[in-house]
């Protein structure tokens, strides 16, 4: 048996080789030539339903070696494509509101590990599945991913045993708590690939909704951006929410909470739902059109390897959102924080981070409440102000468990922190990966 076991290994490799040089990117129109290895393609995570996810991994701007870690990014939504983060937020390309096209990697967190940025759930941006292969709960959603990470280091072995930690934002607050779980779970069945994961980075994510959306109108409040009338709309339709939930019926109960949210943000103003610092609530719009024109260009499509599937964004800006209708009844669920012990219990550290400025679900009141129910005293006992290497105020950090679990306030930024602080975003997550103290930080946060 050894012998036989020995030539499929080899085959693997030499396989796996050749597929890697069939999925190169060596370059995207309206960008140029890539500076570093990239590879795009697709992973079966469900043959029934032929459901596939696409990928596309840029690896490390310097020397890899057995330490540089692998990172993957998770665009939320449910249904939003990770290709927005990697071409708005942390990618060393950008697509600009004007329409640009900008090479700038001096912020990229390709300078601090190789980065792969999934479409997923199957349905999301360039992924794809057959009519009723969508995940309805985060435990098909963490099954699938699984299935696809097992697919992709078997195909890519070079990155197995590197450190992986996954990192995301908004609705990634749901689906990395659940894929770390499945992971760990998966991990202690012997008869599995194992998973090196060491660590999960989540940004302005959803746990608790409605803890979260409750401490909204509090927020609007204290910063004069609502009267009395609206808050009490508001505080009305969150009561209607929680006796919804408490009810079971979670559609309703979302529409009501997100109708008070809705009351708050028209009242200031039709602010930015994700930046109250944005007067015009519409400014993620145009970006959204721009990101699909560019990723329908057959040229872009070709270079990416996507066999002819278009691109969608099915984060609430397009219709219909098959995506986000199949986990109608999950946005409300509040079954997060629980995962969190035995993730840390597996041996994956977890931080979570915000924008002191989102005035969405997702924002610092949420968080702060959510956090008054699940941190132990120490995690309140002391805060640091962390600085980045521009000597400037980058956040507010805390750690409990043993530093397990940490969470930052990210001065100055909404939603979208690798786009509003990307020098604090890129020397935060350097800081994560590498497992180092938060302190004053005067050298480039590069591996």
């Amino acid at each position: 048996m050894k012998p036989i076991v020995f030539i499929l290994f080899c085959f693997s490799l030499f396989h796996s080789r050749d597929l890697n040089e069939d999925h190169l990117v060596s370059d995207l129109p309206s960008f140029g030539k890539l500076n570093s290895t990239s590879y795009a393609g697709y992973i079966e995570v469900d043959s029934h339903f032929n459901s596939n996810l696409f990928y596309w991994l840029i690896e490390y701007y310097g020397k890899s070696h057995e330490h540089t870690p692998l990172i993957i990014w998770l665009n939320g939504g449910p249904g939003a494509s990770s290709l927005t983060g990697a071409f708005t937020e942390n990618g060393p390309f950008k697509i600009t509101p004007s329409n640009t096209y900008e090479v700038e990697d001096e912020y990229a967190w390709t300078r601090v590990g190789h980065v792969l940025y999934v479409d997923q759930p199957a349905g999301t941006g360039y992924s794809y599945t057959d009519n009723g292969g969508w995940a309805k709960s985060e435990t098909a959603v963490a099954f699938q991913f699984w299935k696809f990470l097992a697919g992709f280091l078997t195909q890519y072995p070079q990155y197995a045993n590197l450190p992986l930690f996954i990192t995301g934002e908004s609705y990634g607050g749901k689906y990395i708590p659940h894929i770390a779980n499945e992971i760990v779970r998966q991990n202690e069945r012997a008869a599995t690939p194992q998973i090196n994961l060491k660590g999960i980075m989540l940004g302005n994510g959803l746990y608790d909704p409605i803890t979260q959306f409750s401490a909204l109108p509090p927020f609007y409040e204290n910063l004069g951006l609502v009267d009395s009338a609206s808050l009490q709309k508001a505080n009305g339709l969150l009561s209607m929410c929680e006796l919804s939930y408490n009810a079971g019926n979670l559609k309703t109960a979302f529409d009501a909470c997100n109708n008070a949210s809705d009351v708050l943000t028209h009242a200031a103003g039709d602010v930015f739902l994700y930046d109250i610092r944005e007067k015009d609530g519409h400014v993620f719009d145009g970006l959204t059109k721009n990101l699909g024109e560019y990723f329908n260009q057959p040229e872009v499509m070709k270079a990416f390897h996507t066999n002819g599937h278009g691109w969608v964004q099915s984060d609430g800006t397009s219709s219909p959102n098959p995506v986000s209708i199949a986990l109608e009844n999950d946005f409300m669920l509040n079954d997060t924080a629980g995962l969190f012990p035995a993730i840390m219990n597996g041996g994956v550290r977890i931080m979570l981070y915000v924008g002191n400025m989102d005035g969405s679900v997702c924002g610092y009141p949420g968080h702060r409440a959510f956090l008054k129910n699940y941190a132990p005293p120490e995690f309140w006992a002391k805060r640091i102000t962390w600085k980045a290497s521009d000597g400037l105020v980058g956040g507010f950090y805390r750690e409990a468990f043993g530093g397990k679990f940490s969470f930052m306030v990210v001065h100055d930024s909404g939603h979208l922190v690798p786009t509003d602080q990307p020098l604090v975003a890129k020397e935060m997550l350097y800081h994560f990966v590498t497992d180092s103290p938060f302190q004053d930080f005067r050298k480039k946060a590069e591996l």
